[in-house]
């Protein structure tokens, strides 16, 4: 008798353990989304972006990330609208 108590709470602390692990993982894949939708809508809005006055330069950038880092020229701020009117594209770093 006490065996198979001790199985069927081995059993039930398999599937507890199922269960959160699923249940962090839905919660991980819906912070993810939450997060592309920030990305989207802050993207769709007429934000400022910073852009490197580079003639080689091609995109705008939310943030220094490390595409932004490498300009040797003169970085400033503008909106998206702007940045995009001057023919520059989102960067793959930031967005």
């Amino acid at each position: 008798m006490r065996m198979t108590k001790q199985r069927d709470n081995e059993h039930i602390s398999r599937w507890v353990k199922c269960f959160v692990v699923l249940y962090l993982c839905l919660m991980g894949m819906a912070a993810v989304h939450a997060a592309n939708y920030r990305v989207y809508h802050v993207e769709a809005s007429n934000s400022e972006v910073l852009i490197c006055l580079s003639p080689n330069a091609y995109a705008y950038h939310s943030h220094y990330c490390r595409g932004l880092k490498n300009c040797k020229s003169k970085v400033i701020r503008t909106t998206q609208h702007d940045a995009q009117k001057r023919g520059y594209k989102a960067c793959k770093i930031c967005y």
